[in-house]
């Protein structure tokens, strides 16, 4: 503790330092309650230099006395505060427990306590102000009212004055609270948009001039976006992309969002992505629009290929961007591709190329299934004819079936198996024809029961599968069956020579012209 006695004089030798390039000399007043500050004897060609005054009360104020601008001057009811400077706390009303150091600091305040105001002007004019801590050149000017108890405010920087943000912390120089940093209770953070940087960082003190290290630098670009430099450790992992989870915080999952910067993957519902895209669960795209894959290289096959235990499986549905050509692929060999509907298997490719339509085991290029008592396995709808089919055409039109072969003419239709049998009909005949042999068969069951045929040489009746020997060959009767009979009828009005007809009583034979009775002796 320094004590003093009256005109006793304390010399502080100035060392050329920062703290004390000059030295002073500290001494008590003549008048009580107050301690002279003076430039030290000799250093200045005057002699002793009033530099300060400072004075104190029985309220436990301590203030500047500097003439004509006296410190708490005109204050009222001042309870233990320190003003230091021209006109500092000058005048004031209701103001306790409070530093006012700059000219005209925490004047014209009132209602306030527990307040700080270091700088010009700075808690000017400030009211109702509760923990209130001003910094700077106009800090924490005009502003304040209705703070309570248990409210705070700090403001540092030039002109750093709004009566908008208590319980707040504004960092800045502007003159307008919206350019300033805010920090409320209320765990809000803003940035004005004229504050470009904001930096956070450790320093490193063997670099030249104390420059930051290890910096994270938000940038504003003016209209209040904000880019990031630098990044975060160790809050966050590598590979992690960061978002907010359903408690409404910002987290990371690997297993759900990754990113391998290394490769250029980016994995959902994995952290092993393995290419461009890495999908773990399902895809769903709900939009009434298409879906497309764009690509501007030409002979691309876009398709899907998917991994399994035995490997790479590239069941595919691929659309050539150069050709337009769609392809629908089974993957590797020994594998087919099948269409459901209505969760059953209708259609099928087998390996060697075979369609099965209704069949899971095609052993033509087309086969059908077996028809049904329902269905059958093969429909041909009602249409027109086509004015120039091509060999092999099937269609259907309201007089039938029609099938155009190689051997007729436009229009000519014929039904058979191979070679040249079948049923032919042309403009103007219907052809009954067989390669070898036409036989007409009887009976109910699969097997074939021929009791007539037609061969190269004529016309076989009665003979089963014999062929015929003459262009009428007319086998024996039975005792059941006769082999001819002529029905009666009446008399042909111009018969041909060789007609034969039964009226009913006599049989005739037109012979040269004549017709003749033939009787039988």
């Amino acid at each position: 503790m320094l004590s003093l006695l009256q005109s006793q004089t304390i010399n502080i030798v100035g060392d050329g330092s920062v703290c004390n390039p000059l030295g002073l000399e500290v001494k008590l007043s003549e008048e009580p309650g107050q301690l002279l500050f003076c430039a030290a004897d000799g250093l200045f060609a005057s002699g002793q230099t009033f530099i300060q005054a400072v004075s104190y009360d029985d309220n436990g104020n301590i203030f500047s006395n500097i003439p004509n601008g006296e410190a708490l001057k005109d204050a009222e009811d001042p309870v233990k505060n320190i003003a230091l400077g021209y006109n500092a706390g000058s005048p004031t009303w209701d103001v306790s427990n409070s530093i006012f150091i700059g000219e005209n600091a925490g004047a014209l305040s009132w209602y306030n306590e527990n307040m700080i105001a270091l700088g010009t002007n700075a808690g000017y004019a400030a009211n109702q102000s509760f923990d209130l801590i001003a910094i700077g050149t106009n800090a924490g000017r005009d502003g304040f009212s209705g703070m309570e108890e248990g409210d705070y405010s700090i403001q540092i920087g030039r002109n750093t004055s709004s009566s908008g943000f208590k319980n707040s912390i504004l960092l800045g120089g502007s003159t307008s609270p919206d350019n300033f940093i805010v920090n409320t209770k209320d765990n809000q953070f803003m940035l004005a948009p004229n504050i470009v940087n904001l930096r956070f960082c450790s320093l490193d003190y063997e670099l030249p001039d104390y420059q930051p290290s290890g910096t994270t630098t938000l940038t504003n670009d003016g209209s209040g976006k904000l880019s990031w430099s630098g990044y975060p450790t160790p809050l966050l992992t590598s590979g992690s992309v960061p978002y907010i989870g359903n408690n409404g915080k910002l987290t990371e999952t690997n297993s759900n969002l990754f990113w391998d910067s290394t490769n250029k993957r980016l994995g959902i519902g994995n952290n092993t992505p393995a290419y461009a895209l890495d999908v773990t669960g399902q895809i769903r795209q709900t939009a009434n629009t298409d879906l497309i894959i764009a690509r501007t290289t030409d002979n691309i096959l876009i398709g899907i290929s998917l991994p399994n235990s035995a490997g790479l499986e590239r069941g595919f549905a691929k659309l050539n961007t150069q050709t337009g050509e769609f392809r629908l692929g089974g993957g590797a060999g020994g594998y087919y591709p099948t269409f459901y509907s209505n969760g059953v298997e209708r259609i099928r490719v087998s390996v060697d190329g075979y369609v099965g339509i209704g069949t899971n085991s095609p052993s033509a290029l087309l086969s059908l299934a077996a028809s049904t008592t329902a269905r059958a396995s093969l429909n041909f709808i009602t249409g027109t004819a086509p004015t120039a089919p091509n060999t092999g055409d099937i269609w259907r039109t309201s007089s039938g079936i029609f099938l155009n072969d190689s051997l007729n003419v436009t229009g000519d239709v014929i039904f058979g198996t191979t070679g040249y049998g079948g049923l032919r009909q042309s403009s103007v005949w219907t052809y009954l024809r067989s390669q070898t042999a036409l036989g007409f068969c009887y009976g109910s069951t699969s097997n074939f029961n021929p009791s007539h045929n037609i061969n190269s040489t004529g016309l076989a009746l009665g003979g089963g599968s014999t062929g015929a020997t003459a262009l009428l060959d007319v086998y024996g009767s039975t005792t059941s069956i006769p082999s001819i009979r002529i029905r009666s009828g009446v008399a042909p009005t111009s018969p041909l020579d060789g007609s034969i007809w039964y009226d009913g009583s006599k049989l005739y034979l037109r012979v040269g012209g004549v017709t003749k009775e033939i009787l039988f002796a």
